[in-house]
């Protein structure tokens, strides 16, 4: 699993006046630390002739534009776009690369979010309501995780799970 990101007040920035270190440690780390990682996993589970299971964990911003986060969705959507490439390349070697979508997760790195946007310049006119009226759990991301690394999922690849609370629903 793919899981290390720059994300919450320190994945903030107006795009207009992103400073170059910005866009490199959020690039860095969310998309090429995503390409290096499955890389190596990929080319152990080829030499040593074993199939597997790759996840990324992308985020909603991957498919809903979040104000003054504009590089933050950019590599979002890149973890995605990645795995559908990855699953193509990889599955002659049996190996499935898919996403999970988290929406706001009630973690330490969010607890914060709504004052974080408000003191980075936010409007917070453009953040949505959950439908199902609550932040999500960690441990339900690891239930999608565990899915998708299961038996059961044998014949998904190139997915994304969105786990959203209904998020993307509107």
């Amino acid at each position: 699993m793919n899981n290390a990101s720059v994300t919450g007040r320190d994945a903030l920035g107006p795009v207009l006046s992103c400073a170059p270190e910005h866009v490199d440690r959020v690039v860095d780390t969310n998309l090429k630390g995503t390409l290096y990682c499955s890389q190596a996993v990929a080319r152990w589970m080829i030499e040593n002739k074993r199939g597997g299971s790759i996840v990324h964990i992308s985020s909603v911003g991957a498919y809903a534009a979040q104000e003054l986060a504009s590089v933050y969705c950019a590599t979002k959507a890149a973890q995605v776009a990645l795995a559908q490439s990855m699953a193509l390349e990889w599955a002659p070697y049996g190996i499935r690369v898919n996403c999970v979508a988290p929406g706001d997760i009630a973690t330490e790195t969010s607890a914060d979010a709504v004052s974080d946007l408000e003191s980075a310049g936010s409007s917070t006119r453009y953040l949505r309501a959950t439908p199902l009226g609550r932040r999500g759990l960690p441990r339900e991301i690891g239930g999608a995780v565990a899915y998708l690394v299961s038996d059961d999922a044998s014949f998904i690849t190139g997915a994304t799970l969105r786990v959203d609370g209904g998020y993307l629903a509107y």
